[in-house]
Parts: structure tokens; C-alpha cells; sequence
């Protein structure tokens, strides 16, 4: 009879009804996968063979496969809602149970654990020092510990200055006066080879120039007039050029057109005479000194710079007025700083060397570059060395007109004051606490092409420089200004001195307008967590107050070669089995696995359309199999009323 046919359909039509609701009741759980009844028919076991004549007895169970589709993906407004796009499913840690889900719906714990719903932690890979340390699964764990502060250590910048500028005006130019006046005072002087008073010789910012005076009577003003052009002619296309001028009293001045400490040849912006046949008739007599260079010999002879007048002793010198000058030793810079007193001539203090001896606290600073001596109270300084490139430059500084009786061309740098620099910028920089600090960087052009200074102040304080930039032919940065730069400052708010590199490499000199093309540094002050992102690796990243950024750890995912063969435990939560294999760990976007999704949640994969056609169909079935139960009990009630 048909019976168990009939009640074997019912069963199994129940069955499938039942995985319908349950998918129709989770339609809008997120993470939920739809369940499928499989079907299998049913034969009853023969010993009599097997035959074309074999009925089966009905249908049963065969199993109830998870669909493991993608489902939809929604966007939130929570950043720890996770979803996966792609194959995977989150490894959860419970009571000592790991149990795996695709329900990314996460938040923080009271102990800064990242759980699901349930309860449960979401594991991964923990970091350390900014860096994630794959191996061991950990469970995922956020810290709001304010991130510490970073010294700077590292400073670096790529600017353009512009190759059109010139030096700044608050630049100071060489010149030298005549002590007598032009002529004697007779306002006239005749020039004539055979007397011989025609020739004149002098450094121009540091370059020797010899010029004959046409034979002729002068006056001043026509002196001043020939000696420019003369001076000019002779210095051709060095760079360095000069004015001569006569004062209202008839007395000749030399400028030179250069400016600063550098001048137009990097010997600083200078004049000096030398003793030459014209000096006394133009009126230069006690204008005589200034450079020599060495020559190879024989005999070989070393590099001075001589004063043009003597110093008036005793000398006081006072710090900040007239206590620093700079020299060039055989092309060396050296800058000399004398302590603040009373000099005597000769010395009557006590000490090595004596407080009030001139010399010797030049010496001590020189050390074995170059000697200084002082004759008849003209001050000296010789090179160590001899030959061609034995050299001594006197190139500026506050104390030139006192010592050596010049008046070279000073830089007279004031970051307050716009004039004294042609271009600046700024850049935050921190101490080990974390506090910021304003380096500015000032850039001034020079008189020399090619040629700047650079100077630099940290909150308006401690200023280092002037540091020369050079730069070739091309605008680029050459090998003559080394980089990095050190940078070293003292605070005073507790904090250890700020010592860190400065590295312009990079910067062009360009003839366009000066500007800022990079402004890079490593430090940072002390930041408190504000906020969090997840990347589609799985990397959890703290953002932080002080922009800065920190990984907190990665988020993992495992694939099982069966997934239907896991158990499911309810709460969106499924457990490892014999029939699911071994999990396979790997980070999101790795391999098959998925890659992660922030502020999103993946729907339910149930469609409802399809589930209420199958629910239709799974009626009608079950309908029919009870029609064939009602038949089956119409066929036996007739077997019963045979008589």
C-alpha cells in the first residue's frame, strides 16, 4: 500500500517547510546564510536481486546545505561594521571556544576588547610598534593610550629661490676713504709717467687690479670719473666692480657695488690700496695694506692681510658692537669672536693668553690656520702656508673698522627686519615632549652669482648662521654645500636640547619666484585616540589628535575546504567539524579569501521571492502527498466492504 509513500512526502515536504520559515525569519539577519533541504528516494532492501519490477517506499532527509552566496552589501555609519566581500568568515575566541561567523557587526567591550554580538572577541594578528606581528592569533584589542611624542629628527625641504634677486639692501658695501685730500688741497693733481705718480694697485672684494692713470691734469670729480672706469676696465668680467666718488671736501672714496660678507667673489665686499706710485698726489697714503697673496717662489711666500691703520689702544672691545670679525684662511671661513674688555698693547694681564691680549685671543681662535701679529699697531694675519694658494680675506664684521682700519661690507642680518633677506619660510618642529617649536629658515642672495645665505632661529631664538648655499650653473644645489645640515638648539621648558638634520636637497635656484616646494619632518606631539579606520587587509588603524596614525592590530579570516560541514551554533556562530576540515587562516584579500569592508554590513542572503515560490511549491506537495494517503484509505476501504 501507498502509505508510507504518502507519509514519507509529508515529512519531507514538512521538513523543507521548515528550512523556508527559518530562511524567511533571518531575512534580515545580517550574515545569516539560507539553508536548502536535499531530497533523496527511499528503496526497501531485497534479497531476492534486483529488477525492473523494484517500487521504491518514498523519500527522506538527504541533508540541509547552507548556501554560502555573497550577500548584499550595506553601508553604516559604525566603523567596526565589517563585512567581507569575496569568501571567508570571521575567527571568534569565547569561554575558550573559537568559533567562526560571518556576521561583522562589532563594537568595543569594556575592556577594549572588539566582540560580536554574542559576546565573543574577533581574533587576529597583534601589532607592535606600529608594525603587525603575524603568528599567533590574538584577540583583537584597541587601546586608547595618548600616542607619545616624537622628537624631531629629520628635517626636509625643497624650495626654489629665485636667481633674479639681488642682495638685500640692509647689506652693507665695502669702501675706503682717502685720509688727505685730493692734490695736497690744491684741488688739482698732474699725472705724468716720467714722475712717475700714474699708477695705482688695490683689491677690489678681493681681487688684485692694477691700473695706469693717463698723463693729465685732474681734478677730483675728473680723478673719480677715470678711476672707475680704469678700476672696471681692469676688473673686466670678474664680477666685481667699484665706484669712485669725490666728497665736497676733495677727498676720494672707493665703493665697491658688492654687498655683505661674501661679496662678489666670496672674499667679502672690500676695498684696499696698496703702496703704488699715485697714493700720496690722490691722497692714500695712510690707506696702504689690505691682501696679499702667496706666491709659488722662489722664494715661495705666504698669504696676509695687513691693516690699513694702526689701532688706537687701549682698545675696548664690547660684545655685540665690535667683537667679531670674519677671515678666510686659504679659502676656510673662520669667524673670530673676541671677549668683551680692555686690550693693551702690549698685553698686561695675566693668563695663556693674557685677558687683554689682542693677539693672542686671535691666535687661540685661528689656531694653526693663520698668525696674527701686530706691528707698530697695525694688525696682521699671515697663512700658515705658502705658494698660489696661500691666501688671508678679511671679509666683514663688526670689528673690521676698529682693527684693521677697513670698512668691509657687513651682513647686518635682523629677522625682524625684511630688508636684510630676500626670502623666508617656516616649518613646525618638536622637542621630547612634544612641544611644538617655529624653525624659521631666512635666505638672503649674495653679491656672488649662484650664492646665498642661509640663517635660522627657533621661536625667534638662537640664531645659526649664515650658512652658504651654492648652487652650479644649471640652478641645482652643488657638491660645495653638504648635506644634511645640523641643527642644534637649548631650551628651556625641560625639554633635551633639539638637535635634528636639515636637508635642502633638492632645492633649485631658479629665475622664477621663490617658493615652497616640500616641507617634510619626523616629529610629532603627543595625540589622543580620536578615531579609528579598518583597511581592506584587515588592518586596524587608531587615528590620532595629533594627525598621526597607529595600527592596533590586523583582523583574519579563515576558509574551510567544506563549509557545509561546519555545525551551526546558533547567534550566527558555527564550530569547526571532522566533515568541515581544518580552518585555513590568511589576512582579508589573501589568496581566495575576501577582502574587508569598513562601515558596511553584508545582508542576509535569503530571497524572499524565491523563498515564497518555494513555499507555494512545497504546499502543493505536501498536499499531494496527502492526497495519496486519502486514495491509498479509499482503495482499503474497499477491500474492507468485499463480502
Amino acid at each position: 500500500m501507498g502509505f508510507q509513500q504518502g507519509l514519507s512526502g509529508l515529512n519531507v515536504s514538512a521538513k523543507a517547510l521548515d528550512a523556508i520559515g527559518n530562511n524567511v525569519s533571518n531575512a534580515n539577519t545580517v550574515g545569516f546564510k539560507a539553508a536548502a533541504v536535499r531530497f533523496a528516494d527511499v528503496f526497501a532492501s531485497s534479497l531476492s536481486g534486483v529488477g525492473g519490477a523494484q517500487i521504491g517506499i518514498g523519500s527522506n532527509v538527504a541533508g540541509i546545505a547552507q548556501q554560502f552566496t555573497q550577500g548584499n552589501i550595506t553601508s553604516t555609519n559604525n566603523t567596526l561594521d565589517l563585512a567581507i566581500n569575496g569568501s571567508g568568515m570571521y575567527r571568534m575566541s569565547g569561554g575558550g571556544t573559537i568559533t567562526y561567523t560571518r556576521s561583522g557587526q562589532f563594537s568595543v567591550d569594556k575592556d577594549g576588547y572588539i566582540v560580536g554580538a554574542g559576546g565573543q572577541r574577533l581574533t587576529g594578528y597583534a601589532a607592535d610598534n606600529n608594525t603587525i606581528v603575524p603568528g599567533n592569533f590574538v584577540d583583537l584589542r584597541l587601546t586608547t593610550t595618548n600616542i607619545p611624542p616624537k622628537v624631531t629628527e629629520k628635517s626636509q625641504l625643497q624650495l626654489n629661490l629665485d636667481s633674479r634677486a639681488t642682495a638685500p639692501t640692509q647689506m652693507t658695501q665695502g669702501m675706503l676713504a682717502a685720509g688727505q685730500a685730493f692734490g695736497g688741497g690744491t684741488g688739482s693733481v698732474t699725472i705724468a709717467a716720467a714722475t712717475p705718480n700714474n699708477q695705482l694697485d688695490l683689491w677690489v672684494d678681493g681681487k688684485p687690479v692694477s691700473v695706469t692713470i693717463p698723463d693729465g691734469t685732474y681734478t677730483a670729480t675728473e680723478m673719480a670719473t677715470t678711476l672707475t672706469t680704469l678700476i672696471n676696465t681692469a676688473l673686466g668680467t670678474s664680477g666685481a666692480t667699484v665706484e669712485v666718488t669725490a666728497t665736497s671736501g676733495g677727498l676720494l672714496q672707493f665703493t665697491s657695488n658688492s654687498r655683505g660678507t661674501v661679496g662678489s667673489l666670496g672674499n667679502g665686499s672690500s676695498i684696499s690700496i696698496s703702496a703704488s706710485s699715485a697714493t700720496v698726489d690722490l691722497g692714500l697714503t695712510t690707506q696702504v695694506g689690505g691682501p696679499t697673496v702667496g706666491v709659488d717662489g722662489p722664494p715661495a711666500t705666504g698669504g696676509q692681510y695687513v691693516g690699513i691703520a694702526a689701532i688706537t689702544f687701549p682698545l675696548t672691545v664690547t660684545k655685540g658692537q665690535n667683537d667679531t670679525f670674519s677671515v678666510v684662511v686659504d679659502g676656510a671661513p673662520h669667524t673670530v669672536t673676541l671677549p668683551p674688555g680692555i686690550y693693551n698693547d702690549p698685553p698686561t694681564g695675566t693668563g695663556t693668553p693674557p685677558a687683554d691680549d689682542l693677539v693672542g685671543q686671535i691666535n687661540l681662535q685661528l689656531g694653526t690656520a693663520g698668525t696674527a701679529t701686530l706691528t707698530a699697531g697695525v694688525l696682521d694675519i699671515a697663512s700658515a702656508t705658502t705658494g698660489a694658494g696661500s691666501a688671508v680675506f678679511v671679509t666683514g664684521g663688526n670689528a673690521v673698522a676698529g682693527l684693521f682700519g677697513a670698512h668691509n661690507g657687513e651682513d647686518k642680518f635682523d629677522p625682524d627686519k625684511t630688508l636684510s633677506y630676500t626670502a623666508s619660510t617656516a616649518q613646525t618642529v618638536y622637542d621630547s615632549l612634544g612641544n611644538p617649536h617655529n624653525l624659521t629658515l631666512y635666505f638672503a642672495k649674495t653679491s656672488e652669482g649662484n650664492t646665498w645665505q642661509m640663517y635660522t632661529t627657533l621661536d625667534k631664538g638662537g640664531l645659526i648662521g649664515p650658512t652658504l648655499l651654492k648652487f652650479n650653473a644649471s640652478g641645482i644645489l652643488d657638491a660645495q654645500t653638504p648635506m644634511p645640515l645640523m641643527q642644534q638648539y637649548t631650551l628651556n621648558n625641560g625639554a633635551l636640547p633639539l638637535s635634528f638634520e636639515l636637508d635642502l636637497t633638492g632645492t633649485t635656484q631658479y629665475g622664477i619666484s621663490f617658493g615652497v616646494n616640500q616641507l617634510l619632518q619626523d616629529g610629532y606631539s603627543s595625540g589622543q585616540l580620536a578615531g579609528l579606520s579598518v583597511a581592506a587587509d584587515g588592518t586596524i588603524q587608531g587615528n590620532y589628535s595629533n594627525g598621526k596614525s597607529q595600527k592596533m592590530g590586523q583582523v583574519i579570516l579563515v576558509s574551510f575546504n567544506n563549509p557545509n560541514g561546519l555545525l551551526s551554533l546558533g547567534g550566527n556562530q558555527w564550530a569547526e567539524t571532522a566533515d568541515s576540515g581544518q580552518p585555513i587562516p590568511g589576512t582579508p584579500g589573501q589568496g581566495r579569501l575576501g577582502a574587508i569592508q569598513s562601515a558596511a554590513i553584508e545582508e542576509s542572503n535569503v530571497d524572499l521571492t524565491k523563498e515564497l515560490v518555494d513555499m507555494i511549491t512545497q504546499q502543493r506537495v505536501y498536499q499531494a502527498n496527502a492526497q495519496t494517503i486519502k486514495t491509498q484509505d479509499s482503495v482499503l476501504q474497499t477491500l474492507v466492504n468485499l463480502r
